[in-house]
């Protein structure tokens, strides 16, 4: 029934999935799902099994009660849920010793002028929510952020704020988002909303942290991976100016979204300038294929003619450079 074999399902997942894990996952894989009276047995046990049922990389069945794997695909979103989740643990581990270091050293009255003034530890999620929100009101001149897809619940729109209405002609709004953002369809209408509001957009392939900088007034820095367990509000001069010197030099490298929409590009049919739009910002053929809609066959097909209207050859890298020498993407 299943189209992927054992040694394929674990070039995927090495690397990714704990070692208990894949081999239990390989042995469902290689015997093609057992009764559920037997799961636990066959896969080391119900720890084992609850962790593959719980990030989704195994599945039940009714009719008859049967444990199988998932794709080996979709076991690889699983891996990669589960290895986020312990990475998640530890940071909040992390955070409470911290958080109780600072509780017992905390400096004696008037040993640290003003240190309060310049940093603030927040771990409510609630006032966390409250100060992500409201921190845009703070700005006159600029507002930056950084984007990434590490949520505690999964993102829709109300998971980025747009920019104010205020913000036109008066603040200059710049953010960057990960790639990852044009992957799924409530990312992308995210970035299109912001950009149609005034935000200027560019996209990375990957960013290790989320930010909010509004002037060299005020950031806001997460202590864990999704920023919703613990946050730093950053008021020092010298830590704000290190913050907007390192976005900036973020923003230099990044791709502008929609860069590839320009009148030299009209040598493109619309689906290769959708294509080539995605290839500049780092998808893989897969990711732009189902952000499109389309076979990876048709996106292959384009690239390839692509490559023909550019003159290059193979190299990804070629045909990249001798778009920007065309001006089709800056």
């Amino acid at each position: 029934m299943l189209e992927w074999g054992v040694d394929e399902a674990r070039k995927l997942l090495t690397e990714v999935a704990d070692e208990n894990v894949l081999d239990a996952y390989c042995k469902l894989l290689l015997e093609d799902g057992c009764p559920e009276t037997e799961a636990a047995d066959l896969l080391g046990g119900d720890e084992v099994l609850s962790r593959l049922m719980d990030c989704g990389m195994v599945q039940t069945w009714s009719h008859p009660r049967r444990v199988v794997p998932a794709p080996p695909d979709h076991a690889l979103h699983g891996a990669i849920i589960d290895a986020e989740r312990a990475l998640l643990d530890k940071h909040r581990r992390v955070l409470t010793g911290h958080k109780r270091l600072n509780e017992t050293s905390r400096p004696q009255s008037g040993t640290v002028r003003g240190y309060e003034d310049y940093v603030e530890l927040v771990t409510e999620p609630e006032e966390i929510k409250r100060l992500s929100n409201s921190m845009m009101n703070l700005a006159k001149r600029n507002w930056m952020t950084l984007e990434n897809l590490l949520q505690v619940v999964p993102m829709d729109e109300a998971s980025c704020a747009s920019p104010l209405p205020a913000f036109d002609g008066k603040v200059r709004c710049r953010s960057i988002y990960e790639s990852r953002f044009l992957e799924i369809p409530v990312g992308l209408r995210i970035i299109e909303q912001a950009t149609a509001a005034g935000e200027e957009a560019r996209i990375l392939p990957h960013l290790g942290m989320k930010l909010k900088l509004a002037d060299e007034a005020t950031a806001l820095l997460p202590l864990t991976p999704t920023g919703m367990d613990g946050v730093l509000v950053v008021r020092s001069p010298t830590i704000l100016g290190a913050l907007r010197e390192y976005f900036e030099m973020l923003w230099e490298k990044a791709t502008p979204f929609g860069a590839a929409d320009s009148e030299n590009i009209a040598q493109l049919t619309p689906d290769q300038q959708r294509v080539l739009r995605l290839l500049a910002i780092g998808l893989l053929d897969e990711a732009i294929a189902h952000q499109l809609g389309v076979s990876v066959q048709t996106v292959r097909r384009h690239i390839t003619a692509m490559r023909e209207i550019l003159d290059v050859g193979a190299s990804r890298f070629a045909m990249g450079a001798a778009a920007v020498r065309r001006g089709w993407i800056s």
